[in-house]
């Protein structure tokens, strides 16, 4: 498996996040009959505190994930509160990238922007360059990102925050993983170690995996397992450890894969999916499904292929992220065009570039074209 594809499961490991809390407030509303959700964004809780919760919804409902936290941005406003404002407007932004609506989330950087100048305090201009910084890198603009964190750095530094600093450096490692600049990755990573930030547990998974991610970009394997073996110990010892222990499995599967172990990649693929399932992390099941039918095709079991890469279809459907619907369409076309079924690959294919034109990214578009060119040559 080449790097650039190890980086790319990883990219897509790292953008979602867990649910659990999310299927407890709407099975308390079940159970209790009461506007359980609405009273919870109508407490006493922080903005920020809600804006978590409102973020837990995009893998049950992109929708209800942007209402909510377009109501959080709306309580900042009125409470004039910068900072959550930036947090929300970044939020915003982010769901409604991946949503699709690119001219309503450039208009809320825009703001976002906007806030910052503004502003005179060190810790606003650090969390608006943060938060530019995590967009540009959702949006692939390495560089861009890598700018906004320095200067994120910059301003964290004046003001002497250490954890920030620490969570600046480690993301700035991740931008330098994705360009594979191995040597910077390293030197970010351990100052993100002297600064404490590893303390956190969840903070010290990451650590391990991007230092695992790193062994095995550069095939030095057991080192790589080793990182990997690290985390899932590690995360079956916490508490509430369902979608960590998804994600380490998830990691194991792909370090098999990259060895060409295959079955051991399915076992622990599977694996994966049944705690993130457990876990109610609905997006990452896409994504392990979506793994899985991957293995299958490298199997020319296209079939089998063609069943998982449905059901992350109808998962992604429902939460309704954009970028990952047109990548399952594209996928169920490319199945079905190995299948010998030119048509039906043709309707996933032109589904999908319908969905990619209203996408400024075209993340998708020059891969799905020769796909279509690729089926045009075989019939």
């Amino acid at each position: 498996m080449c790097r650039n594809k190890i980086v790319d499961f990883i990219i897509l490991l790292l953008i979602v996040s867990t649910i659990a809390a999310c299927f407890k407030i709407l099975k308390a509303e079940t159970q209790t009959g009461e506007p359980f959700v609405d009273s919870i964004f109508n407490s006493d809780k922080s903005n920020l505190e809600l804006l978590g919760y409102a973020m837990e919804f995009r893998n049950i409902s992109i929708d209800s994930a942007l209402l909510y936290t377009e109501k959080i941005y709306q309580r900042a406003v009125l409470e004039g509160r910068v900072s959550d404002q930036i947090d929300a407007l970044g939020q915003l932004s982010e769901l409604n990238l991946q949503s699709g609506n690119t001219v309503l989330a450039y208009e809320q950087m825009n703001r976002i922007s906007q806030l910052g100048e503004d502003s005179h305090l060190l810790e606003m201009k650090l969390k608006v360059n943060l938060s530019l910084g995590r967009i540009a890198s959702i949006e692939h603009e390495y560089k861009s990102s890598l700018e906004y964190y320095f200067t994120a750095l910059k301003y964290a530094e004046l003001s002497d925050n250490q954890y920030q600093r620490g969570e600046i450096y480690y993301q700035i490692a991740t931008i330098y993983f994705i360009l594979g600049d191995f040597e910077n990755i390293r030197y970010y990573l351990e100052k993100a170690l002297m600064t404490g930030y590893t303390k956190e547990p969840e903070n010290y998974l990451q650590y391990e995996l991007i230092v695992g991610d790193t062994y095995l970009a550069q095939k030095q394997f057991d080192s790589a397992l080793y990182c990997y073996q690290r985390v899932t110990n590690f995360a079956e010892k916490m508490p509430d450890n369902h979608v960590n222990l998804g994600t380490a499995y998830a990691y194991l599967s792909k370090y098999y894969f990259t060895i060409n172990d295959l079955i051991e990649a399915e076992s622990n693929c599977k694996l994966s999916i049944k705690y993130f399932e457990l876990g109610h992390s609905l997006e990452r099941m896409s994504a392990l499904y979506t793994y899985l039918a991957h293995i299958y095709s490298l199997k020319d079991d296209y079939t089998q292929a063609l069943v998982y890469n449905k059901i992350a279809l109808r998962i992604r459907t429902r939460i309704g992220i954009n970028t990952l619907i047109i990548s399952s369409l594209n996928n169920i076309g490319g199945d079905y065009s190995e299948l010998g079924v030119p048509d039906s690959a043709l309707i996933y294919f032109n589904r999908a570039l319908a969905i990619e034109k209203g996408n400024k990214s075209d993340i998708y578009k020059a891969l799905i074209y020769k796909n279509l060119y690729d089926l045009f040559l075989k019939n």
